[in-house]
């Protein structure tokens, strides 16, 4: 095959290809880690994973909290078997009016995991059950609700 007689173009930066991956303060320029060394960078990206972990609810941490609001603060009971909080009736506040009654719950954390269940269990005629959560901390519902 004949060699073409146009001059040859230099690629930009001496012939080497760069490639940049960024990411959490850490660059990546031809295959080698700037900014910190590649066992640093391994270190660092373990801790954030961990980090990640750590922080993400996990089913043992989940649980149902009462606030001080309307009633005494405290964790909701769990049945025997461990799988269902039972939220009963005078843990909240009944209110009545125009023909309607309300059953009122206040949360600090409201948390149920998968294959677990939070029970309302109202006790008398009661309409609606209104509830709120007020702690910090995002609630997860993963498991299911149910009213007896």
């Amino acid at each position: 095959m004949p060699r073409s007689t146009e001059p040859r173009r230099k690629a930009r930066g001496g012939g080497r290809r760069r490639v940049g991956i960024v990411g959490a303060g850490v660059g990546v320029d031809g295959g080698v880690v700037r900014g910190l060394g590649v066992g640093t960078a391994i270190v660092a990206f373990a801790f954030a994973f961990a980090l990640a972990l750590a922080s993400s609810p996990s089913p043992v941490a989940a649980q149902v909290v009462f606030d001080d609001t309307l009633t005494t603060p405290g964790e909701a009971p769990l049945d025997p078997g461990g799988t269902t909080w039972q939220i009963e009736a005078d843990r909240g506040v009944t209110r009545s009016g125009g023909g309607q009654t309300n059953l009122f719950y206040s949360f600090e954390r409201f948390d149920v995991p998968t294959a677990h269940a939070a029970e309302f269990r109202p006790g008398a005629e009661v309409d609606a059950i209104v509830s709120r959560v007020t702690g910090g901390d995002l609630s997860r519902i993963d498991g299911n609700l149910r009213v007896s």
